[in-house]
C-alpha cells in the first residue's frame, strides 16, 4: 500500500467520522424535538382529547370553496358530520335563510350532534328527499345504529312526498330511522316539521327505543312525532308544542303503565 492510499484511506475515515457525527447531532436533536412534543402531550392530555373530541363546522350550500376541516366550511350537513371523529361533540351552524338538503345518510356513529342556525334572518330548512330503492320509497336521514344523540335549535325540518305513488314506503322512511335494538335520543328545540304522507320525525321498531323531546316546535301536516309504534318503546315530552294540518305525536302503539304524566 503507497503512501497515497493510506493518505486517500484516513480522508475517507474522516470524511465518515464527520458523517457519522452529524448523524448523531441531527438524532440528539430530533429526539429532543420529540420529547419536548410528548412533554407538552401528556402535561395537557386532557385538553388535547378534549380538543380532538369537540368538532365545529359552518354549512353553507353557497360556499365556492369549502375547507371541510374542523372550524371550516362545508357544503352539507353529512358532510360535516362525517368528517368529525367517532364519538366527538358535533357543533353543525347552517347559514340562515338557506334550504339544506341531505345528499346522504348519515350514521351518527356515537357522536352528539347539535344542529343550530348560524345568522341573522329566517331559520334555516333542512331538507330530507325520497328516493327509489328495493320496490319501494326510501327516504333520506340520520341513524342511531352506533348510539349518539341529536339536539337541533331553530332548524325546519322538511320531508319531501314520495317519488313514486305506485310504491309504498319503506320502514326507514323518517328522519330519523329505526336500528335494531337501538337507542335514539333526539331534542328539536324552537323549529317546526313538515311534511305529508305519513312520515314521521323517529320510527320506533324492532326493539328500538326512541326518546323525543319538543320545545317550541310545530309540526305541520300528516306528520308524526313517533311512528309505527309497535316492537319498541317511545317516550315523548312536549313543552310550548304545536300541531297543525293533521299532525299527530304518534302513530300506533299503546299507553304503558306506571307512567308520570303532567
Amino acid at each position: 500500500m503507497s503512501i497515497q492510499d493510506i493518505t486517500n484511506a484516513a480522508a475517507a475515515m474522516n470524511a465518515l467520522k464527520v458523517r457519522y457525527e452529524g448523524f448523531l447531532d441531527d438524532a440528539d436533536a430530533q429526539i429532543a424535538q420529540r420529547q419536548g412534543s410528548y412533554d407538552a402531550l401528556s402535561g395537557n392530555l386532557k385538553g388535547v382529547v378534549n380538543s380532538q373530541m369537540e368538532f365545529t363546522a359552518f354549512v353553507d350550500p353557497d360556499t365556492v370553496a369549502p375547507t371541510n376541516v374542523d372550524g371550516g366550511t362545508f357544503l352539507t350537513v353529512d358532510a360535516a358530520i362525517n368528517a368529525a371523529p367517532v364519538g366527538a361533540f358535533v357543533s353543525v351552524f347552517l347559514a340562515s335563510g338557506k334550504v339544506h338538503a341531505l345528499q346522504a345518510a348519515v350514521f351518527l356513529k356515537n357522536r352528539m350532534v347539535h344542529l343550530r342556525k348560524s345568522g341573522a334572518g329566517a331559520d334555516p330548512i333542512m331538507r330530507f328527499d325520497p328516493y327509489i330503492g328495493s320496490g319501494a320509497n326510501y327516504l333520506l336521514g340520520f341513524s342511531f345504529g352506533f348510539g349518539g344523540a341529536f339536539r337541533s335549535t331553530e332548524i325546519e325540518y322538511q320531508i319531501g312526498p314520495k317519488l313514486d305513488d305506485a310504491l309504498p314506503w319503506a320502514a326507514q322512511s323518517s328522519i330519523f330511522s329505526y336500528s335494531n335494538g337501538g337507542v335514539a335520543k333526539i331534542t328539536l328545540e324552537k323549529g317546526k316539521v313538515t311534511g305529508s304522507d305519513g312520515r314521521s320525525v323517529a320510527n320506533c321498531v324492532n326493539g328500538m327505543t326512541v326518546h323525543l323531546a319538543l320545545f317550541g316546535v310545530e309540526f305541520d301536516g300528516i306528520i308524526y312525532g313517533v311512528s309505527s309504534v309497535d316492537s319498541g318503546v317511545a317516550t315523548i315530552s312536549v313543552s310550548n308544542f304545536t300541531l297543525s294540518n293533521g299532525a299527530l305525536l304518534n302513530s300506533g302503539g299503546t299507553l304503558g303503565e306506571n307512567l308520570l304524566i303532567s
